[in-house]
């Protein structure tokens, strides 16, 4: 998508894969305009991430690690590597599978919280344990492989892009690309 293009949409919301406009923007009133958006749109991804990736194909990328700290169960700082395209996440109730899940879709913008098993955003920071204090803030960052330069022009250089979104117990969310 052109970003004079991405710069009009900026007025409009955005619907999630699952719902009957299938990843249109929508206007106010509700109707859906438009062909579908691009993946990072759809599932809401913030303009001005989306926007520096505007002119890059859409080519799929390898996620190579998952690090949590403070999001959910994940208390202390986790690195969860997936060597291979295919990864399994196995254990016993109650161990994270699901907090996994959860992270990889909050990460990619999941703003609702009753979709991660919330009340509220800042549900997803770890609330304290009878051994644990609470704590003040959430972070969940996913590594995606560019060795084989995947993406170009300005990302080329990299052999990894990380995408990192934070919360804080007052609620603000920040994200950051590579940083």
């Amino acid at each position: 998508m052109p970003a004079a293009d991405m710069e009009a949409c900026t007025g409009l919301y955005f619907r999630g894969k699952n719902d009957r406009h299938r990843g249109r923007p929508e206007s106010q009133d509700g109707t859906s305009s438009g062909p579908p958006l691009p993946f990072a749109f759809a599932t809401g991804i913030p303009l001005h991430l989306a926007s520096s990736l505007a002119n890059e194909p859409l080519e799929p990328m390898r996620l190579s690690k998952i690090k949590l700290a403070g999001f959910k169960s994940f208390v202390d700082p986790t690195t969860i590597p997936f060597p291979s395209n295919l990864v399994g996440v196995v254990g016993p109730n109650g161990c994270g599978k699901s907090n996994v899940i959860d992270a990889v879709r909050w990460v990619m913008g999941e703003s609702s919280a009753s979709r991660l098993r919330g009340d509220s955003i800042t549900d997803v920071i770890f609330n304290g344990s009878s051994a644990r204090k609470p704590i003040g803030a959430a972070s969940v960052e996913l590594h995606f492989d560019n060795s084989d330069s995947t993406l170009d022009g300005q990302y080329a250089k990299y052999s990894e892009i990380a995408i990192r979104r934070e919360v804080s117990r007052d609620g603000i969310s920040s994200y950051y690309l590579n940083g």
